[in-house]
């Protein structure tokens, strides 16, 4: 957990020098993104997962439509087999693609692919992640909610391979949008 708040830490740092930068329009610069996901998936083999993610962002935007981000994501599993119910934590460094095919002043669609891999502990997994989100892109401070399907390969640990569907909302900060232009 110390490796993730100071990855965290570093991220923020690096992008409150980054935005020192002069932005040409509202659409491009740097952002921080905070989300919550929900995760479920069916019944296999005797096992039912669920699980809950918290995530930071630190991503750049080209323009109004093209993103690249780093999310860094905390993870609990709750397992239950055979009537025992157990948890795992992970936590997890990724790089994600974002574009919006539906950019207007007032909202944003945007449909994103990610990937990453743990950082350690007992549960290791690499995902990819595909996941639609709306966003209210006209205030400050845009809040969004989202649908996906994420797909964990299971490389260590003795855990099967999961495919989930996700839930999520979170907010997103906009630099230059707090600038006030």
């Amino acid at each position: 957990m110390k490796k993730i708040l100071l990855l965290l830490s570093c991220l923020f740092g690096s992008a409150i020098a980054v935005q020192a930068q002069s932005f040409a329009n509202n659409d491009k610069g740097v952002f921080l993104r905070a989300e919550l996901r929900a995760l479920a998936r069916s019944k296999s083999d005797g096992v039912a997962q669920r699980g809950m993610d918290v995530e930071a962002i630190v991503g750049y935007r080209f323009d109004g439509r093209f993103s690249l981000f780093i999310p860094v994501t905390a993870t609990t599993g709750l397992f239950k087999a055979g009537g025992v119910k157990s948890y795992e934590q992970a936590g997890q460094l990724g790089l994600g693609f974002g574009y919006a095919p539906l950019h207007t002043t007032r909202d944003r669609l945007e449909i994103a692919v990610r990937a990453g891999n743990t950082l350690g502990g007992s549960w290791h997994f690499r995902y990819y992640d595909l996941g639609v989100r709306w966003e209210w892109a006209d205030l400050k401070i845009p809040p969004f909610v989202g649908l996906g399907v994420r797909y964990q390969d299971c490389y260590k640990g003795g855990f099967s391979d999961y495919c989930f569907f996700y839930a999520t909302v979170g907010f997103s900060i906009r630099w230059h949008r707090m600038k006030g232009r």
